[in-house]
């Protein structure tokens, strides 16, 4: 017997699709809708993420390619992440943020984590989390998510085992993976946590782009994980694999300044001495631009800066800061690992 065609549930299914927004389940679904509750994880340069991304349980097929920027899609310790370089200056965090958070609805928060220069008696290793963060030296301040800041201090409160020794640096666009095992320079000191306070975007820096092979501070790609499969920088993953290709990543990180910035970066990057007062817990050169992003769309906003260069280093900055970035950025990457874990239970399992 034919079966009867149900009409007043077909008109209804019709209706129903051709609401605005409505979409049809199947295989044109993309991840940022299968993905239940994300947080973002964002840094300016290839060492800044290359925790995460060692740590993360990547996605199949990702990264996810937006305006020429790669997001990766993954887990860490079975909570959501998109990864991602948001970019050397504050307008590029800016946009970059902005474009994730319109493709990546999952996103619960944004958390950005990387170096930064150190005041109040913050020491090398150290990671700041600040309450409020200025880009114009004080005339205005913006506080980050209440909710992200208290799940900060939990984190802060907590015992977390941070780096004290840091590797030979081979450069962050080198991605050999070599150097990194070789635990040469320590601290001598055993860094903490420090929640509070104010953070200091500082000038400078605007003109600077993102861009392949432009160095340590613009590369837009991260190096891809250890023994991972996933080409996470697919337009040297080719190179890579071709005779003689030590020797050519070796003088390309040369002739791209790999492995020392060039001086604008280093110009750009350069304490204003004016400023360094304990005014500011710690200082850098992107945090406002994602925050500013995250604040548009509504989205909670929470900032871990490991210190790479202290207050007492001095003219000695530039030095410091190349021995000490990765154990820096490291450090606060694990901080943030140990929020995503807090905020996932703050948020009923989200993220």
């Amino acid at each position: 017997m034919p079966r009867r065609l149900d009409v007043p549930a077909l008109v209804l299914g019709v209706v129903l699709a051709l609401l605005p927004g409505a979409s049809v389940a199947g295989p044109a679904s993309t991840r940022a809708d299968a993905m239940a509750g994300c947080v973002m994880l964002l840094g300016s340069y290839p060492a800044e993420v290359a925790l995460h991304l060692e740590r993360a349980d990547l996605d199949d097929g990702t990264p996810t390619v937006l305006g020429g920027r790669a997001f990766y899609t993954g887990a860490i310790d079975g909570h959501r992440v998109v990864i991602a370089i948001a970019g050397p200056a504050p307008s590029v965090a800016r946009a970059t943020t902005a474009m994730a958070l319109r493709h990546f609805r999952c996103v619960t928060a944004v958390v950005y984590t990387g170096t930064g220069g150190g005041h109040d008696g913050a020491g090398i290793g150290d990671v700041s989390v600040p309450r409020r963060w200025t880009d114009d030296d004080g005339a205005t301040f913006h506080a980050v998510d209440r909710r992200a800041f208290a799940v900060a201090r939990e984190v802060a409160a907590t015992p977390l085992e941070l780096e004290t020794t840091a590797a030979v640096n081979d450069g962050p666009c080198a991605c050999s993976g070599l150097a990194r095992s070789l635990q040469t320079f320590p601290t001598l000191r055993t860094p903490v946590v420090r929640v509070g306070g104010d953070g200091l975007v500082i000038a400078g820096g605007e003109d600077l782009v993102c861009s392949p092979g432009a160095g340590v501070l613009a590369e837009c790609d991260p190096c891809p994980p250890s023994g991972s499969s996933t080409s996470v920088v697919p337009s040297r993953a080719a190179a890579s694999l071709r005779p003689g290709s030590v020797l050519g990543a070796a003088v390309r990180a040369v002739r791209h300044r790999a492995l020392v910035p060039g001086w604008r970066q280093l110009v750009a990057r350069a304490p204003d001495r004016a400023r360094r007062a304990p005014t500011y817990v710690v200082q850098d050169m992107q945090t406002t631009g994602a925050f500013a992003a995250a604040r548009a769309a509504q989205v909670p906003f929470v900032a871990f800066r490991g210190v790479s260069d202290p207050e007492e280093a001095g003219d000695a900055w530039p030095l410091v800061w190349l021995v000490y970035q990765q154990l820096a950025a490291d450090n606060a990457a694990i901080a943030a690992h140990a929020w995503l874990a807090a905020w996932s239970r703050s948020v009923g399992g989200a993220g």
